[in-house]
């Protein structure tokens, strides 16, 4: 993974839960589809502590064999490695 441009930056809590984005930059702008990738940056006060990686759900809508390779296709239509996949979790009813 390379790094590329911040987009937008927002404050989580500290004991983690779950954070929407839109798909907008800081200013509001919509921005293109496309993969973005999300960490976490840890600051008790002004020190930085580290960053991590961060965790994302999505609804599966298709899974594709494609070379050999199982392949996931989400909700938003992007294609996810079955070998990224830490976990899957039940719909939740309703």
């Amino acid at each position: 993974m390379t790094a590329g441009a911040i987009v937008q930056q927002q404050p989580v809590p500290a004991g983690g839960g779950a954070v929407a984005w839109d798909g907008a930059d800081e200013t509001g702008q919509i921005l293109p589809e496309g993969t973005y990738h999300m960490s976490v940056d840890s600051f008790p006060g002004e020190t930085h502590l580290g960053t991590a990686p961060v965790a994302t759900q999505s609804r599966v809508v298709e899974a594709r064999l494609s070379g050999g390779i199982t392949v996931l296709i989400m909700e938003g239509g992007q294609e996810v490695l079955t070998s990224s996949v830490i976990a899957l979790l039940r719909p939740e009813d309703g």
